[in-house]
């Protein structure tokens, strides 16, 4: 349910298009709705005075407002001011139109002529509406937001006196004053509705959450982080580390494999946004050193709240690296299936490495509580660490996380237990390894982090080889993984593999379904996946390896069915939001109409 309500999130955000390109849209629209929406004149003249009431104003107003917002201690940039310019405009012109039409058919004789009077409804109406924006994206009181949200209707007020007969001209005004007041009160009362039921579950308001989102798409403040701070709870965070090391002299590292037991969530570079980063620039002590953040177990309700937050987990990781006790056996790596569930398993010593996949099930990540039980049904006999990796490699958008009491939980736990007694019964003697890590030229955009893609090879005393590959993605499109395997399996280059996604976050800035896959060429990344099995087969050497298990103490996280509660109130207010705006606004209108009929 958490990355169905992220997805009804994630599709109000977008990127700007270009103020100039907006503009240039606005001049467009206005020039050729004002031929229909203005009754007298040749259709230059209706053009003329088009631009003159509806979008040099507009224009004028998306230049200056993000100035005069920031003085009022409110955000707005170019681009979006002039996307507003452009909805406020349409709106404007729809009005007019509507009431051009009115005057035609049924009251060609009142005066003020209809028209008239709808643009002055016209300009108190997106006067409204600029002022529930602006208070909504920069959460500060209607009155801060009364001048910049008047901005449009003021520059336009003065330009009447040109269009308007000088008899009729104190009535618009007039009638302007009345509507700018019905539509401000309706737009503060809009924005009271829609700040109250987040206010009382959560604890901040609707709009709080707003601008602190919008501040950190856009200057990558951190606002969100720090009104995410006070909904977060205290976590004890298991951070399981295992380390590959040439086993000559020198004993430099090959490969780190960090597997906190945390959330990479929740949104862009929030909170763990940036966890995978921060590993790799923690643990990559020397230059042939690859970094495997992997994916542990743990959703959404152990998002961190800050991303200073994941100082913990990288110094928990550096101290299980200074522990490490090394050894140079490892076994045969197993795979055991059980009614839809994978587990992909190796022993080093007395440690265990557990890969969990469910491709054919479609779940997301795997609950912590889930994870623990793994962990503990793992640690057959003489076995010490067990280093737990949710694959995450198959997704879709009806993908539901693994939580506790879950039929794929017990059956995860089960194979989890089957896994290690298979293994505890194998033969452990020396191993050959090899790491590389390739940067693509794929984007967040289509689905890949910068992290690229980062490939282990364990070749043991029987001869079999195990590719360990991680993509830094959210996810693979259903079939990709079987694919890459297929490939691999045919191209007679490895006995056994996994393919793992870090599950990022960062490639999820408009959506929360960007998979790996959906905009890659699937051959194409199959063969940069081969390249890098080859190249780790190219520099295989004898090595050790040592796993090991530190707490990081006290880390602040969202909390049980924190995220769920919180991206439920939100998604349900944008839902509703609409149609309360919808009747506000109609209700506002027909008052408004009322009152010009009881006005001279």
């Amino acid at each position: 349910m958490v990355e169905k309500r992220v997805s009804g999130l994630t599709r109000f955000i977008f990127k700007s298009p270009e103020w100039y390109k907006v503009l240039f849209c606005l001049l467009l629209f206005v020039a050729i709705i004002s031929t229909v929406a203005f009754q007298s004149g040749q259709i230059q003249d209706r053009i003329i005075k088009g631009m003159a009431i509806i979008a040099l104003p507009a224009i004028a107003a998306a230049l200056i407002t993000p100035p005069i917002t920031r003085i009022f201690g409110g955000i707005m940039n170019l681009n979006r001011s002039s996307i507003l310019a452009l909805f406020t405009s349409m709106v404007l012109t729809f009005v007019i139109l509507l009431s051009s039409v009115l005057e035609r058919t049924i009251s060609s004789g009142v005066q003020p002529s209809v028209t008239n009077q709808g643009i002055a409804l016209g300009l108190g109406l997106i006067l409204g509406l600029r002022l529930a924006m602006l208070q909504s994206t920069s959460n500060t009181s209607a009155l801060r937001m009364a001048l910049p949200s008047a901005l449009q209707t003021l520059i336009t007020i003065p330009v009447l006196g040109e269009y308007i007969p000088p008899d009729t001209l104190p009535g618009i005004y007039a009638r302007i004053l009345v509507s700018c007041a019905v539509f401000a009160l309706g737009s503060i009362l809009f924005v009271q509705y829609i700040n109250s039921p987040m206010q009382k579950s959560i604890g901040f308001k609707t709009t709080d959450f707003i601008q602190s989102l919008i501040s950190h798409l856009t200057h990558k403040t951190p606002q969100m982080e720090e009104l995410l701070s006070e909904m977060g709870s205290s976590a004890d965070i298991p951070v399981v580390t295992m380390a590959l090391r040439g086993s000559g002299d020198d004993k430099r590292l090959k490969a780190v494999f960090s597997m906190p037991m945390i959330h990479p969530g929740p949104l862009g570079e929030i909170g763990g946004g940036t966890l995978q980063k921060q590993l790799d620039a923690a643990l990559k002590t020397n230059d042939c050193t690859v970094v495997f953040p992997y994916h542990s177990t743990a959703h959404h309700d152990f998002n961190p709240t800050m991303r200073s937050e994941l100082d913990k987990i990288t110094g928990a990781s550096h101290m299980t690296l200074e522990k490490l006790e090394y050894s140079h056996e490892a076994t045969d790596s197993v795979r055991v299936f059980h009614d839809g569930v994978e587990i992909l398993g190796q022993r080093f010593a007395n440690n265990i490495l557990l890969v969990a996949s469910t491709p054919d099930i479609l779940t997301d990540d795997i609950e912590f509580a889930v994870g623990l039980g793994m962990m503990n049904a793992a640690k057959h006999d003489t076995v010490r660490n067990v280093g737990i990796v949710d694959a995450h490699n198959s997704g879709g958008e009806e993908s539901l996380p693994t939580l506790q009491g879950s039929k794929v939980s017990y059956r995860l736990i089960d194979a989890a237990s089957e896994t290690s007694r298979k293994l505890v019964e194998g033969e452990a003697r020396g191993f050959l390894a090899g790491a590389v890590q390739q940067k693509t030229k794929y984007t967040a955009d289509e689905g890949m982090g910068e992290l690229g893609i980062r490939t282990t090879l364990v070749k043991t005393h029987s001869g079999q080889r195990t590719a360990y590959i991680l993509l830094d993605g959210n996810n693979l499109v259903p079939g990709l993984r079987g694919e890459i395997l297929k490939n691999l399996f045919e191209a007679g280059l490895v006995d056994n593999a996994e393919i793992m996604t870090t599950d990022t976050h960062t490639v999820n800035m408009n959506t929360a379904h960007n998979y790996i896959g959906a905009r890659i060429d699937h051959e194409e990344l199959i063969g940069i996946v081969e390249k890098t099995v080859k190249e780790a087969a190219e520099n295989l050497e004898p090595c050790e390896a040592g796993m090991n298990t530190e707490i990081a103490e006290d880390v602040q996280v969202f909390g049980a069915h924190r995220t769920a509660e919180l991206l439920g109130v939100t998604s349900t207010l944008l839902a509703v939001s609409g149609y309360i705006g919808v009747i506000n606004l109609t209700a506002a209108t027909i008052l408004t109409i009322l009152l010009y009929q009881i006005m001279p």
